[in-house]
């Protein structure tokens, strides 16, 4: 018996209807659709599974919690097989990504590409590049990982990921908005001068607050991190909500990527944080989410990595009067991100978060202006306390 569902005919009809639906509330076509390919995305999503040869193969599991929750160590056995990536370090840009790139790479049990590197597909061909020139000294233990600090942008390539891995665990990192703004910003101006990214003029901050607009992904828009979170559907979305995020911006595709990852999330106070007892914890807690056996080094005694400091003219200071306005709507931008994130994202049992209660407190400051804070404090120099 043939299975009408699967006509082709009354498939286009079906879509047509669903699309006329949605139109009465209040979508596009073009949102129309792509709401209906995050909804096919959902349905039809299979538990996935790596390419056999390439799986992390079982031994003895040790367990461990971070806030409660079970964590694995896996004991992997050698094989002669490239393994599929252990970890990523998937973003946002300037929230440490290239700093934990750095403190990684020194670790004993950690293997990682030197860069970015935002291609999953390749990842057996760089496995084999990499291996030629091993990094781990551990015997026994190896964890491997990539750092893609725009992963986030345009979740396609955590749907490549997919294809090759179903262990992964992904990290996550925040920024007060407009901390990042300012930061990413003067990173970019110095790419400019030292880097040869010079094919355009260096454009305003102030023409770069619309929804298509950025330079090189520095964008206003880009600092309302929950849109993009929201790709990774580890949270049920209310229809507002998924229309928000269709119509947030027009600079970089929205999608519904599901995936099996664990995803461990910090703010920038976290990495930075004054008080010796809180951040080796949180480090403890990374190594715990990581799998790795050794302790971290102390992040205080690491060097800053891509600080973006320099005095060339185009270098913005956030807190200047002259760029109130920005400044407004980063932080309304933070009030609805930061809402989101720490009632419903946190929430999530795939989200692992260290000191729940720090983290939480951290990010509603997202929605008061922190250069008015530094003033307060008798600090009257940049809004950004280390440029990460």
């Amino acid at each position: 018996m043939t299975n009408e569902s699967n006509h082709p005919v009354v498939g286009i009809k079906a879509i047509a209807i669903c699309i006329i639906l949605l139109s009465f509330c209040g979508l596009s076509i073009l949102q129309s659709a792509q709401f209906l390919d995050s909804m096919q995305q959902l349905n039809t999503a299979k538990a996935v599974q790596s390419i056999p040869q390439f799986q992390v193969s079982s031994g003895t599991a040790e367990d461990t919690k971070i806030n409660g929750e079970e964590q694995i160590f896996v004991d992997e056995q050698e094989t002669k097989n490239y393994r599929a990536p252990d970890f990523g370090i998937i973003g946002y840009p300037k929230t440490g990504t290239t700093f934990l790139l750095y403190a990684l790479r020194r670790h004993p049990e950690v293997v990682m590409p030197s860069e970015e590197f935002c291609q999953p597909k390749k990842w057996f061909e760089e496995m084999r590049n990499i291996s030629s020139r091993p990094q781990s000294t551990s015997e026994t233990h190896t964890r491997y990982g990539f750092k893609c600090a725009p992963m986030l942008k345009s979740t396609k390539q955590v749907e490549d990921l997919v294809q090759i891995a179903n262990r992964t665990r992904l990290v996550m990192g925040v920024r007060h908005p407009v901390e990042w703004f300012e930061s990413f910003y003067n990173y970019r101006v110095l790419e400019w001068y030292l880097y040869g990214f010079n094919d355009i003029p260096i454009p305003s901050p102030f023409e770069l607050t619309g929804k298509d607009t950025h330079w090189r992904d520095v964008s206003v828009k880009y600092a309302r991190f929950d849109i993009y979170m929201k790709q990774l559907a580890k949270v049920s979305l209310t229809d507002k909500e998924m229309r928000e995020m269709l119509d947030h911006d027009s600079m970089f595709p929205k999608r519904m990527s599901l995936n099996p990852y664990k995803i461990f999330i910090y703010t920038m106070e976290q990495v930075n944080d004054r008080n010796d007892t809180r951040r080796l914890a949180f480090q403890q807690d990374l190594q715990k989410f990581l799998q790795l056996r050794s302790p971290l080094d102390d992040f205080a005694s690491l060097p800053i990595i891509n600080p973006g400091n320099s005095t060339f003219n185009e270098r913005i200071n956030i807190c200047d009067q002259k760029y109130s306005t920005i400044r407004s709507q980063l932080i309304q931008q933070g009030k609805q991100a930061s809402k989101w994130i720490v009632s419903k994202f946190v929430e999530s049992p795939d989200v692992v978060v260290s000191n729940a209660e720090f983290f939480k407190s951290a990010l509603r400051e997202w929605g008061k202006d922190s250069c008015k804070k530094k003033e307060a404090n008798g600090e009257r120099e940049s809004a950004v306390s280390s440029n990460l």
